[in-house]
This record gives structure tokens, C-alpha cells and sequence, in this order.
């Protein structure tokens, strides 16, 4: 077996072994809001769908659950927003917060990635 071969190899298996762990382990975690309450959670790509009292209504992109956060920052309905803050309630007291201008961008760039690291496994040598 040469060199090149036991990279594959190997990382192979390093992709294989990241992959169980962040199935097992993941970043994007359950936002259910009453059973954290006095926690400081953040909430990534939500999609802004309303305004409420004290700030915003918020939807979560896959499961499509509602929540409300609190927060004078000036937000578009319809953009995407990350938020970083305390649970109170059942609502989020936001202390900082991210607007994605270009929210498709992480898409693109895992599909470029994942397409660049099958054309580099695949690849065959050539010997001149």
C-alpha cells in the first residue's frame, strides 16, 4: 500500500468518525425554551416572521416552532437572524444578535466542500 493510498485512507476514516460524533453530538440543538429557562442559549438562522410586544416572533427553520425573543434591534420580516441570550418565560431576553445578509451561503459552501473532497478521493494517479 503506498503513501497515498493510507491518506485515503485515513481520512476516511476521520471523516467517518467526525460524522458519528456529530450525529450523536449535535451543534444544533433542541430549542425548546421551557425547559431552560434562566439559561443563556443561542438560537441560529431563525427566520423573522412577526412582531410582538417586546421584540420579534421567530421560527425555527426545521421543526417550524415559534419563538418570541426580546430585543429593541430593528429587524426585517422575512430575513434570517442568530440570537445569543437568557431564557425568561419561555422567551429569549436577546443580548447580541447576527443578521445573515446571504443565509444560502453555508448551503453552497457545504455542497462546494463536500464535491472538492469526492473529486480529491477519486481521483486517479498518473505516472509520466
Amino acid at each position: 500500500m503506498n503513501r497515498r493510498n493510507l491518506i485515503r485512507i485515513i481520512t476516511l476514516l476521520l471523516f467517518l468518525l467526525l460524522s458519528i460524533y456529530f450525529v450523536e453530538n449535535p451543534v444544533f440543538k433542541d430549542s425548546e425554551l421551557s425547559k431552560q429557562d434562566g439559561e443563556s442559549v443561542p438560537l441560529y438562522f431563525f427566520e423573522v416572521t412577526g412582531k410582538s410586544g417586546d421584540g420579534y416572533i421567530v421560527r425555527e427553520g426545521t421543526s417550524k416552532k415559534e419563538i418570541e425573543v426580546v430585543t429593541d434591534a430593528q429587524l426585517e420580516i422575512g430575513g434570517i437572524a442568530s440570537f445569543y441570550g437568557t431564557v425568561e418565560s419561555g422567551r429569549l431576553i436577546v443580548q447580541k444578535h447576527h443578521l445573515h445578509t446571504h443565509p444560502g451561503t453555508r448551503v453552497y459552501l457545504s455542497i462546494f466542500g463536500l464535491t472538492a473532497f469526492l473529486v480529491l478521493m477519486t481521483r486517479r494517479e498518473t505516472f509520466a
